[in-house]
């Protein structure tokens, strides 16, 4: 599963798993970390670190024309799913645009 660039205003949850942990996490709508990757807007809502590299789940914001390019993750499972706007993504060499509640 790789994703592409969005054509107009994204939000999408993503996680990323190795394993579970059975700890809980909570995190309100002003908190966690904000940082930019690559031209994106990015919201740690849980990391590695705190999980044990475990998981990691994060709220992502893209600017339309712009978003990560398409990818890979060789060892981590990813998933996405989309709040508000459209994403495009590669699974097995087919391309799908995927809008709100839309998961991948």
């Amino acid at each position: 599963t790789r994703m592409g660039r969005s054509d107009a205003w994204l939000r999408v949850l993503t996680a990323a798993s190795a394993t579970m942990t059975t700890r809980a996490f909570i995190h309100q709508a002003h908190q966690g970390e904000h940082v930019r990757v690559v031209s994106d807007e990015v919201r740690i809502l849980l990391d590695s670190k705190t999980t044990g590299n475990a998981c990691m789940v994060f709220e992502e914001t893209t600017h339309p024309g712009n978003g990560t390019p398409l990818h890979r993750h060789a060892k981590d499972d990813e998933w996405f799913y989309v709040i508000e706007g459209t994403a495009k993504f590669v699974v097995d060499g087919a391309e799908t645009v995927v809008g709100p509640g839309g998961f991948v």
